[in-house]
């Protein structure tokens, strides 16, 4: 009902009586002065004014509560039906499988938390995911894809927060093939997309985006590898993760529908090459114990690597892990 009431003191932008929201909503004018008295306890500023009714001055920045990401997932058009949040969590990407296999809420959705205890990126590595510092997320989807498509959605990821960032803060984040978000030669972001089956057959996919937002002190271990938003815009105090949330999902939203009409990367490849720093750079490939250096050449429309060999010969790289010597910091 909060929500409800939000939207429609957001939609109305003047005053909405407490008679018709009790009428629009189907419950008492009680229930809607203590829904009223809840959002202002989640730091809206609510006016109210004797036979007016109520008034939303002002939202909360930063703050996220589940009425505040389903405000920033609302806009024309979105595709996003659900929102679940939990303060904390001990991973993103579990609570969304957990959603899909137990047939939770609807689809497409994103599971939202202020600190994760049990964080991952690929190949098993932790991911350091302190309390309101980052904003910790996973996109909950059911797409009509063929499972060996799936790891495509990493790199559809990629390029909508890549776009997101430069958006909201003109800074330049380049993507380093196939999973993190680098600005100035650090880690801000790193994606992780898993499949969820049963019976042998894929019923979900869930996209984990990790973005450091407010971190300022990595440790010796992660100084010279990682980087946040606060650390590199000019402005840490305007650095709003209810804003990078609003703008990852539009972003996503935009690629996904251009990637869902061919089930490629072929709309998108062009602004994804111009991104990756990956292309143009010496690598270093790793599979499994054996390892091999190359030039990369570019990112094909299946969202393998070109890599150019010392011998002239080129070949793809399929899920290798890339390391770019002399560019990136966290090699």
């Amino acid at each position: 009902m909060k929500s409800k009431i939000l939207r429609m003191l957001k939609e109305r932008q003047t005053y909405v009586s407490g008679e018709e929201l009790s009428a629009q909503l189907g419950v008492t004018r009680a229930a809607v002065w203590k829904a009223i008295g809840k959002l202002r306890e989640e730091g809206y500023e609510i006016d109210s004014a004797t036979n007016r009714g109520y008034r939303l001055v002002s939202c909360p920045r930063d703050r996220m509560t589940r009425e505040t990401l389903l405000d920033a997932a609302t806009y024309d058009g979105s595709m996003w039906k659900e929102i679940y949040y939990a303060k904390q969590l001990d991973s993103t990407n579990l609570e969304a499988k957990r959603v899909l296999l137990e047939g939770r809420g609807a689809e497409p959705g994103a599971v939202v938390c202020e600190q994760q205890f049990s964080g991952r990126g690929r190949r098993g590595r932790g991911w350091v995911s302190p309390l309101g510092a980052g904003l910790w997320m996973t996109l909950v989807l059911r797409p009509n894809l063929e499972p060996m498509k799936a790891s495509m959605l990493t790199l559809v990821a990629g390029l909508a927060v890549s776009r997101a960032v430069e958006e909201l803060y003109e800074i330049p984040a380049t993507i380093k093939w196939p999973n993190d978000i680098v600005v100035h030669g650090k880690k801000l972001c790193g994606i992780l997309t898993e499949m969820t089956t049963e019976e042998m057959r894929m019923t979900g996919i869930v996209v984990g985006i990790g973005v450091n937002t407010g971190i300022t002190d990595f440790g010796e271990e992660l100084r010279e590898k990682a980087t946040s938003l606060a650390l590199e815009v000019a402005k840490p105090d305007e650095v709003d993760r209810l804003m990078v949330f609003r703008a990852v999902l539009r972003q996503f939203q935009s690629c996904y529908e251009q990637f869902m009409q061919t089930k490629d990367l072929s709309l998108l490849i062009d602004d994804y090459n111009a991104r990756c720093i990956t292309v143009g750079h010496r690598v270093r490939v790793e599979e499994g114990a054996s390892a091999f250096e190359a030039w990369a050449q570019a990112v094909d429309a299946q969202g393998e690597l070109l890599v150019r060999l010392e011998d002239g010969t080129s070949r793809t790289v399929c899920a290798g892990e890339v390391s770019v010597r002399g560019v990136m910091g966290y090699v």
